[in-house]
């Protein structure tokens, strides 16, 4: 069969691929704290300080959550997609 590969480099293109998992479930799980503290704080000051802001502040403060939910929900869809390519299946 002409598309497979030799033991050796299949072998080495799956350990390849379990480090780009390992890495990028890492790089996942630090950007989701960070993100996860910004759209807190961005609820938190929206809500105890609605009555101290002016509108035009918490119209930022809801730019401020929605952009950081935005790059969570892409991270998650690209996590699953990873997991698909990497594992042929979808993440558990």
């Amino acid at each position: 069969m002409a598309n497979q590969l030799p033991a050796n480099e299949s072998l080495r293109l799956a350990a390849l691929c379990e480090q780009m998992e390992r890495l990028t479930s890492t790089l996942e799980h630090d950007l989701r704290g960070g993100l996860q503290a910004i759209i807190g704080y961005a609820e938190l000051l929206a809500m105890e300080a609605s009555g101290s802001l002016e509108p035009e502040h918490l119209r930022y403060l809801s730019f401020i959550k929605a952009g950081a939910q935005g790059v969570r929900d892409t991270m998650e869809r690209g996590q699953a997609r990873l997991h698909e390519l990497i594992l042929g299946s979808k993440p558990r």
